[in-house]
């Protein structure tokens, strides 16, 4: 099984762009999906399905089925949390071994760009890798497609993956802060990451907003109201 990729999928450009270059290398991929109560879980959910649907249409005998895992933060609602990629890679090597894998690889899709709390910090990646594997005994092992791309790059290589930019979710709220102000300050840095790269390959500022329908009277969001959870 040393060609199966388990990619922690959130339908974002990142996990998006991750899946689709692992598909174009020949690698069977396994998009693998987490609940942890996010504000944005029904959005994510969706892409990570549109997504995924989507290249099965080129790929189809390399593209796994969707795992689901419900990770249990114990709190009620959370834009994003801390140590939640910890979560994520914990509970893919979980289900990896209740597979029965003895070898294969763990996709996750930040860059040298990435403000995740997390993922931000200069080794971030070897670190959890070392754990990883230390805690396998050297049967899983993290893999960064991505680290070294620049924006361009990875917006061209979007671009270019026959998935619409409308079908990848990037907002960190239940219904998209784009709705909000067409001041990008506003806007989520998910949200604003994806107005970049959109402006990166030329794409018109009428796209730049996510497609996700707001409730009655919309959404009222600040950056005051942002703050509070990052």
């Amino acid at each position: 099984m040393s060609d199966k990729v388990i990619v922690l999928a959130s339908g974002g450009l990142d996990s998006t762009l991750v899946m689709s270059q692992l598909l174009r290398q020949g690698h069977h991929v396994v998009p693998f999906f987490c609940d942890y109560n996010q504000y944005s879980l029904e959005g994510e959910r969706r892409a990570v399905e549109t997504v995924t649907s989507l290249l099965k249409e080129d790929y189809e005998s390399l593209v796994e089925d969707i795992v689901v895992a419900k990770v249990d933060v114990g709190i009620p609602r959370v834009a994003a949390c801390p140590g939640r990629i910890h979560a994520f890679v914990g509970a893919a090597s979980i289900w990896a071994f209740t597979k029965g894998w003895t070898s294969g690889k763990i996709a996750i899709g930040i860059h040298k760009g990435d403000k995740d709390v997390d993922s931000c910090r200069v080794g971030y990646e070897e670190d959890l890798n070392k754990t990883l594997k230390i805690l396998t005994q050297d049967c899983l092992q993290i893999i960064t497609p991505l680290m070294g791309m620049s924006r361009q790059t990875m917006a061209e290589e979007l671009e270019g993956s026959g998935v619409p930019w409308g079908e990848m979710y990037n907002c960190y709220w239940g219904v998209s802060c784009g709705y909000q102000s067409k001041d990008m300050h506003y806007r989520c840095p998910g949200c604003r990451r994806k107005a970049e790269a959109m402006q990166l390959v030329g794409r018109p500022e009428s796209e730049w907003k996510i497609p996700n329908r707001p409730p009655q009277g919309g959404l009222k969001i600040t950056r005051r109201d942002w703050n509070k959870w990052v």
